[in-house]
């Protein structure tokens, strides 16, 4: 069961396991380890650190509190008030259940509690290294921590994706609801799939420059009612867009487009895709004021080596 203070179910701050302290330094490794029934989180690394290396190998943590709010707690955690130049790697972690009431010892995933959280300052990290990581019970949640570049996932099974570190790169994972890329990046050879409903959930923002390459977008299992053209995907900001040998799969009688507004003054590049599209063809949500089908896209010429596919 999980840990919780007895006068109100606050889960205060029972961590299974947790490096703290000031002006730490050095390589810390945590290894072949399960952390269970915990309370805020489970894993965490929050100390104050400058230059540090921190690896969690082979770690499975099961089990947080669910008596906070959204962000109040996750199975992992980077996190530091004050520091630089730091680097922190988690391979072949692992998160099925990320919540447990107590007094019950059976788990249940919580879409609405990070399985993974960073925050801090800006530039706390030089490199975040996510591989091998089974973490698709709740959402990653990036706050803007890791310097340019340096946080790069790959191998894994992710759920809600949201990035906001500056050039980020996501390679051949499965991602099951949607990848935000808010300052630029790579989504590179990777699976993503959609359940849930994006006209009360809304789209993934996407802004800076963003290469999305050899990837399978597959909505055909989504949900949402025909009707209005929803994305997956809405311009957030200035947007340098590269969206080549990608497929993207609808429902057929689906009204569900890529994109949401786009701009003129935006570069875009879209070629070698394949699609299958709803009845009416449509591809583009927003952009010169108008959705657009791919026959208009293709006539505003992008996307001429592409095909539309029933």
């Amino acid at each position: 069961t999980c840990l919780a203070r007895a006068s109100d179910n606050d889960p205060f701050v029972g961590y299974c396991f947790q490096q703290s302290g000031g002006s730490v330094s050095g390589t810390c490794r945590v290894s072949n380890s399960s952390f269970d029934f915990g309370s805020k989180h489970l894993m965490g690394f929050t100390a104050d650190s400058t230059n540090s290396t921190l690896i969690a190998e082979n770690v499975t943590c099961q089990q947080a509190s669910p008596y906070v709010g959204y962000g109040g707690q996750s199975a992992f955690v980077s996190y530091m008030a004050a520091g630089k130049g730091n680097v922190h790697i988690y391979k072949n972690c692992r998160t099925i259940h990320n919540a447990g009431r107590i007094g019950s010892a059976l788990g249940e995933a919580r879409s609405d509690y990070p399985v993974f959280i960073t925050h801090g300052p800006p530039g706390a990290y030089k490199s975040l290294q996510i591989s091998n990581c089974r973490w698709k019970c709740g959402p990653f949640d990036d706050q803007g921590t890791v310097k340019d570049g340096g946080l790069e996932i790959e191998n894994s099974r992710l759920s809600e994706v949201t990035l906001w570190s500056p050039n980020v790169a996501v390679r051949n994972c499965r991602i099951s609801k949607w990848c935000e890329i808010t300052r630029g990046g790579i989504l590179r050879d990777t699976y993503m799939s959609s359940s849930f409903d994006y006209q009360s959930h809304g789209a993934a923002g996407i802004a800076g420059h963003v290469l999305v390459e050899g990837c399978i977008l597959d909505l055909r299992a989504n949900p949402t009612s025909p009707g209005s053209r929803f994305s997956p995907w809405s311009r957030s900001g200035s947007l340098s867009l590269t969206f080549r040998d990608n497929t993207f799969l609808v429902p057929a009688g689906s009204d569900l487009t890529l994109f949401n507004n786009l701009q003129e003054s935006d570069a875009l590049s879209f070629s070698s895709n394949a699609y299958r599209l709803g009845n009416g063809n449509w591809l583009i949500r927003g952009y010169k004021g108008a959705g657009q089908t791919f026959k208009q896209w293709q006539g505003l010429g992008f996307d001429l080596d592409s095909a539309n596919r029933k």
